[in-house]
């Protein structure tokens, strides 16, 4: 109820109800320190009362003089607060009284707040107590009195009325809080005005004005109010300024997009997981042969296009993802097309939204055909009909662009280069079946496929192997050399974003070797990717970090390797390779070990480091086991 409240209504009720808290809780605090006050002003007008009635009956009883006694009692019950005033002796019983009624009576029996047990404490300790009933509203008052004779009184007990103060007192008590009411009362209504016309007025007019922010129909008229409303009002102002733009803006970014979207060859799809509708772009349906309203915009007219043979492994990639086993979406798979074949796409989704318990419920993906053109559909075919062993040659189609590039060059005279990729598949070998790794293959190419435009031509050369080439990159060499640099990086990003297979997720790592082509040398293609061949084991080293290029000096460094490779297999079959021990000690320098190194020197003397000949022989890929 009170969050549908007004300002203009909350803020008095609140201040109102505050108020009256601390005034009501106040004046039943003072009440209750005034009723303390006078309970103890009263107390001491009796104990010196009392006083003086103990010395006057001492003095009596010493003289015998009863009537000085009576005189003194009589004057006592004059007081009107005065109850009860009696004088008792040893068993309780009544010697003089207020009230001649009382007289020769048990105090037990006639006076209902006299305690027996209380007068025997009293006047054995002869201590005076003082009683204060705040229930009752009375003062009792015992006080005992030394006794002359047997018989003679030996206890004062007085219970005198506080109910007539207590009432006298409250009545100004209230007098007073109500004057401080009506003045405090006044002084509210006039903060609560001043507050409504610098506050709550302002806010109302900027709340109304909010609701328009971004519109033609936004007006804010404040004529004043405090300085942090203003503050307000500016900011909100700057809002619709800065809302309108961007209301522009988006408008804007959405026709890009639409034209974007439409004009490119990559299909949208957006689903929404707990309702199972997707968004189906145009482009998306016109990859299968069909027109914008031919299909369902619902999941499962993209599941149930799925080929046989995708089918289960693609829903299980999705379904891992959708649970957060895996990092992101993407899967090669084929959809059935309108004419009965099916298509080749590359599927890639991700999601980007989620609801109050950390559930998906929206996911957003394009879809990219990597079959539709000669080179992509090339290497997808290649790649499934083949085995992992199967041939280790580029394929003819690619080779016979390669030569067609090199003989003929480029009427323009720009600079091309061919990119040769190896990936480090030593762990997936180990790990998938040669279907897999071929399937893992398939999504290699086409994301290198959908990510290179035509100008680009991609091919599997062996598994773990692509080579790539790059037309009409510049005309100037050096700047070819830093596109072919940006290319090689770019490739580098793409393999090593994790990709997903199975129950398996893999993060590929690359070495890349760059041979620029120049379109005024003729080379032959074999040459040309010997001299890729030699960039790529110089990539491998730890200073190029995963990129090299080709330059002159590789081919005498490989005329060197290769006579090295010659004379350590002959070393290791005379076995004229030298052993050393170094010993190893413990800290008490007794010798627990050695370690055994390998060394070897050349037949003309010459000292051969072993990391030098280790890596020669790692990239032999022979058997140098002595």
């Amino acid at each position: 109820m009170f969050r549908k409240l007004s300002l203009a209504v909350l803020l008095p009720l609140c201040m109102l109800t505050l108020y009256l808290v601390l005034v009501i809780g106040e004046y039943l605090f003072e009440s209750e320190q005034v009723l303390v006050e006078l309970a103890q002003r009263q107390s001491a007008l009796i104990k010196q009362q009392l006083f003086r009635m103990q010395n006057v009956v001492q003095s009596a009883q010493s003289s015998q003089d009863v009537e000085r006694i009576e005189q003194e009692v009589a004057l006592t019950g004059l007081d009107t607060n005065t109850m009860v005033y009696i004088l008792v002796d040893a068993e309780s019983r009544i010697r003089f009284a207020n009230h001649t009624v009382w007289r020769d009576s048990n105090a037990i029996q006639v006076i209902d707040g006299f305690d027996a047990a209380r007068h025997q404490v009293v006047t054995q300790a002869f201590l005076p107590q003082i009683l204060v009933n705040f229930q009752r509203l009375t003062i009792q008052a015992y006080y005992p009195v030394i006794p002359q004779y047997g018989g003679a009184i030996d206890l004062i007990y007085l219970e005198s009325d506080l109910a007539p103060l207590a009432i006298e007192a409250s009545s100004k008590l209230q007098q007073r809080f109500i004057r401080i009411w009506g003045i405090g009362g006044l002084l509210l209504i006039g903060f609560t005005l001043m507050l409504y016309f610098l506050v709550i007025r302002p806010l109302h007019i900027l709340s109304q004005a909010a609701k328009n922010v971004g519109t033609s129909a936004f007006s804010v008229l404040i004529p004043w109010g405090s300085s942090e409303v203003l503050s307000l009002k500016s900011s909100l102002q700057q809002a619709h300024q800065r809302l309108e733009r961007t209301v522009q803006q988006l408008n804007d970014s959405e026709l890009r997009w639409l034209f974007a979207v439409e004009s490119s060859r990559n299909g949208i799809w957006d689903w929404n997981i707990s309702t199972g509708e997707v968004f189906l772009s145009d482009r998306w349906k016109g990859m299968i042969g069909y027109a914008p309203d031919e299909l369902a915009e619902v999941f499962l007219t993209w599941e149930t296009r799925l080929h046989p043979d995708d089918k289960h492994s693609v829903l299980d990639a999705l379904q891992e993802y959708v649970s957060g086993k895996s990092k992101e979406f993407e899967s090669v798979h084929r959809l059935l097309h309108r004419d009965g074949h099916y298509v080749w796409v590359l599927d890639r989704g991700m999601l980007v939204d989620w609801d109050p318990q950390g559930r998906p419920t929206r996911m957003i993906g394009i879809h990219i055909d990597v079959s539709e053109s000669a080179k992509n559909h090339a290497a997808i075919t290649a790649l499934v009909d083949q085995s992992v062993a199967g041939r280790k040659m580029l394929p003819d189609v690619f080779m016979a662009r390669l030569s067609q590039f090199l003989i003929e060059g480029n009427s323009a005279g720009q600079w091309g280069a061919l990119f040769l990729v190896e990936i480090d598949s030593l762990g997936l070998v180990t790990t998938l079946s040669s279907h897999e790794l071929e399937r893992l293959m398939t999504q290699v190419v086409a994301r290198l496929s959908s990510y290179f435009t035509e100008n680009v031509i991609v091919t599997l050369l062996e598994s773990g192997h692509f080579v790539l080439l790059a037309k009409d990159l510049a005309i100037d060499a050096a700047i070819a050399a830093r596109r072919s640099l940006a290319i090689a990086s770019e490739l580098r990003q793409v393999i090593a974003r994790p990709f997903h297979y199975g129950c398996h997720y893999f993060e590929l790592n690359s070495n890349i070797g760059i041979c620029l082509l120049d379109s005024i040398e003729m080379l032959d293609s074999a040459l040309v990717m010997y001299r890729a061949e030699l960039a790529v084991l110089n990539a491998k080293k730890t200073d190029q970090a995963g990129c090299a290029f080709y330059h002159s000096e590789m081919d005498l460094h490989q005329s060197r390797d290769e006579q090295l490779l010659r004379e350590l297999q002959e070393a290791l079959k005379k076995e004229s390779l030298t052993l050393m021990f170094q010993p190893v000690m413990n800290v008490n320098s007794e010798l627990i070990s050695a370690e055994v190194l390998t060394r070897w020197y050349r037949a003309d003397g010459e000292y051969i480091a072993p990391a030098e000949f280790i890596a020669l022989a790692e990239q032999g890929g022979g058997n140098y086991s002595a």
